[in-house]
């Protein structure tokens, strides 16, 4: 394993960067000025490419080994509601289209989507001991990160991609109405 890929920053990034100086770390997002702060606060391992538009990310997620989404156990808006447990991380599904490993944070939401050790790996969201573990494991053992990795593809496929889930609400709001 030698490239991570998150597309969020997160305080949990650094301190695995920190703890794993033989891999790299890719990060995507961020306004100019957040990329140019965290650049400066981070190691040598760590690679901020800034924002990237869509069309272009395919050129980043073929290069990947392994994704890494490391969602907190609550998001809040204004600093104050929590939308959490309603939030839908469309990351994921990116990560899956592409058949990557996934390693996630274990929160409710993301269940909806994925099974623990066929389609992702979840891990506590803030163990930053059990992520480096894993990561390390996947890195010994491929051939399970790739396995996993065509598995969230194939849900990716028959359960969310955009035409099928606007099938499932419009269908849903059908229902609803009768």
């Amino acid at each position: 394993m030698s490239d991570i890929f998150i597309q969020e920053k997160g305080w949990i990034i650094e301190k695995l960067a920190k703890k794993m100086p033989e891999e790299i770390f890719h990060i995507i997002g961020g306004h100019y000025s957040d990329v140019e702060y965290w650049k400066s606060q981070t190691g040598v391992n760590v690679v901020y490419h800034g924002f990237i538009t869509p069309e272009k990310l395919f050129n980043y997620y073929k290069k990947i080994d392994l994704a890494l989404a490391p969602f907190q156990e609550t998001i809040k808006i204004k600093g104050k509601i929590d939308i959490g447990r309603f939030t839908s991380p469309l990351k994921i599904f990116e990560y899956m289209s592409y058949s990557k490993m996934i390693l996630c944070s274990d929160i409710p939401v993301l269940h909806e989507v994925l099974k623990d050790d066929e389609t992702a790996i979840f891990l506590p969201h803030n163990d930053i001991a059990a992520w480096k573990s894993k990561i390390e494991f996947l890195a010994q053992n491929s051939k399970k990160a790739r396995r996993i990795g065509e598995n969230a593809r194939k849900e990716f496929l028959s359960s969310h991609t955009w035409n099928i889930r606007a099938k499932k609400i419009i269908e849903f709001m059908y229902k609803k109405r009768s």
